[in-house]
């Protein structure tokens, strides 16, 4: 697996995780504002591997021309 499909998979479970706990719960609970915190952290490092990845492709693509 790699890493942008791993963080991917961690990424959807929180998601599913902190929307389950706003159902259960009317406020903002300290718990959910961590999960919500970890959420924006590995979005943050999704979104680094992606635009490394996608620096990379346009690297390469300039040196076959």
């Amino acid at each position: 697996m790699t890493k942008k499909c791993a963080l991917s998979n961690r990424i959807e479970s929180l998601r599913k995780e902190l929307n389950d706990k706003y159902k259960r719960y009317p406020a903002i609970t300290p718990e959910m504002m961590e999960l919500s915190v970890k959420l924006d952290q590995l979005l943050n490092e999704w979104q680094n591997t992606t635009y490394t990845t996608y620096d990379r492709h346009l690297i390469s693509h300039s040196k076959n021309q």
